[in-house]
């Protein structure tokens, strides 16, 4: 049975980028409250209205044109093959190699925030998700650094990183996601990392040139 969290996570995984993680976890109910309501099929009869709502100041993302339309394009997904509930998305209990597909399928949602959700739906929340061996890294800048620097990864692109966590925890692949991004974040930073002081400098061969290109989150 989905829960009022399980309900809002497809709302909160679209505004879950180019902004901090707690802002993007808090917009959706913001915006309900500015708008009145989160209902699919209301929100694509005004676009207007969504749209006013986002940008509206203190703005709801930084991506305030961008935005309103992954939402819309949600709404009509939702409601062509999910009958305008996002817990239908999961609700047959799939796969999360299928919930992963399934969720990269919206506009708006990559890779990397398809396989986070799929994390936080079955650690967090709860849903029955079979098959949880094909839940993937999610691939950002962070857990990007700290595959290549670590030698855990070694050429600079996102399918080489997923299928190098399969080979690492073939399990779990999945669950490298948050210790990998703790350790980018708070240590393995895109300039200056702070080898001495992070918890991996006794393994890490800090291979710091391996990600020395920026790239996109």
């Amino acid at each position: 049975m989905a829960t009022m969290a399980t309900r809002g996570c497809e709302r909160a995984v679209l505004f879950d980028q180019g902004v901090p993680y707690g802002r993007a976890w808090s917009a959706p109910l913001e915006l309900k409250r500015r708008l009145g309501y989160l209902n699919p099929r209301r929100m694509l009869s005004d676009p207007d209205a969504l749209a006013e709502a986002i940008r509206r100041r203190p703005a709801l993302h930084r991506y305030v044109n961008t935005l309103p339309l992954w939402i819309l394009d949600a709404c009509r997904r939702l409601l062509e093959e999910y009958q305008g509930d996002a817990a239908a998305v999961w609700a047959d209990h799939p796969t999360a190699g299928d919930l992963q597909a399934r969720l990269d399928a919206f506009l708006g949602i990559s890779q990397k925030k398809a396989a986070m959700t799929v994390m936080l739906l079955w650690r967090d929340c709860g849903v029955d998700i079979r098959g949880m061996d094909g839940c993937d890294v999610a691939v950002d800048i962070h857990v990007r650094r700290v595959f290549l620097r670590s030698g855990l990864a070694e050429e600079d692109d996102p399918r080489a990183i997923v299928v190098a966590a399969r080979e690492i925890w073939p399990e779990l692949p999945g669950a490298l996601d948050p210790p990998a991004w703790a350790v980018g974040r708070k240590w393995c930073h895109a300039s200056a990392p702070a080898c001495p002081a992070c918890v991996l400098r006794m393994v890490c061969p800090k291979l710091i040139d391996h990600a020395s290109t920026v790239v996109g989150a």
